[in-house]
């Protein structure tokens, strides 16, 4: 039991110190804005998700959260999103689990932010519309963009390589779901549970789930 208990400290630090390395002496390239009001996100640019792929059957390339980009397309086809639906994507996370490593969580509260737990259900409801369509989300260099967002909940995904990321919007999805496996909660003053986290990626990436009550959210 000690030393199940020694390893995870171990763990944690290690990806505390992971997440600092990743983070300090950041460069930021020309014509990006960071938002420095958001802790936990110094030396990152903040720019919206990148999206390209298919929704209900109607190719779409755009940016923003997949809740925005799924509002703009329900305005231009009334009806999709009551017709859109889970797609069975168990056969791609079993091929991204064999490439794709994830290297670890932390659970809120994360040194050197202030981020504190969204509503679960919420967060739910993201991995249910990012589990809806076929397509990449990515991030550019240095860049944290938010993945979903309703409801003060969000997923942000944020970018460590010197280039422009894809993953299936699915698989950020599973990431949200591991963070809410290991990371939800009840507050004292809540009837529903809470969840606040980051998942690393050994590809240079990390999926966070948090409260977010800035705009467009």
């Amino acid at each position: 039991m000690q030393f199940k208990l020694f390893n995870s400290m171990v763990l944690s630090i290690m990806l505390f110190i992971v997440s600092l390395s990743m983070v300090v002496g950041v460069a930021i390239q020309d014509g990006l804005s960071l938002d420095t009001s958001l802790d936990g996100f110094e030396g990152y640019a903040i720019k919206p998700m990148t999206f390209e792929g298919t929704i209900g059957g109607i190719p779409v390339k755009d940016e923003g959260s997949i809740d925005e980009i799924i509002g703009r397309m329900e305005v231009n086809y009334p009806g999709l999103t009551a017709n859109l639906t889970a797609l069975d994507v168990q056969k791609e996370h079993s091929i991204l689990k064999a490439r794709d490593q994830k290297i670890g969580i932390l659970c809120c509260p994360v040194a050197g932010t202030d981020w504190y737990g969204a509503t679960q259900h919420t967060i739910e409801d993201g991995i249910k519309y990012l589990n809806r369509v076929t397509g990449y989300c990515g991030a550019d260099a240095h860049t944290c963009s938010r993945v979903s967002c309703s409801y003060s909940a969000a997923i942000w995904l944020c970018n460590f390589r010197d280039n422009h990321m894809l993953a299936t919007c699915s698989w950020i999805g599973t990431f949200a779901q591991d963070i809410i496996n290991k990371c939800a909660h009840y507050s004292d003053d809540k009837d529903t549970p809470n969840v606040c986290g980051e998942e690393f990626d050994d590809e240079n990436f990390r999926v966070i789930v948090r409260h977010d009550d800035s705009n467009g959210c």
